[in-house]
């Protein structure tokens, strides 16, 4: 966020849009998280989880159910 927003410091709890975000940076973030973290996830969320922290745990429940989801996709079932 310091880089695109161009501010520092910026702490965790600090508000996107109130440092001077916008929509456009929100695509900007939204683009760098699926290519960083390997994540999908809806522009909305950006515009729901305004701050790192609460941003940083959506996308630790969303990894966690991907994770799981995998898990399950490995097993297959064998007809004997």
């Amino acid at each position: 966020w310091q880089q695109l927003l161009k501010v520092t410091p910026i702490g965790i709890h600090d508000n996107f849009f109130e440092l001077g975000g916008h929509s456009l940076m929100a695509m900007q973030i939204k683009s760098s998280i699926e290519r960083e973290l390997l994540i999908s996830i809806p522009i909305q969320v950006l515009f729901q989880f305004t701050s790192i922290s609460d941003l940083s745990k959506y996308l630790e429940v969303q990894r966690s159910s991907q994770s799981n989801q995998n898990d399950a996709s490995s097993f297959r079932l064998l007809n004997i």
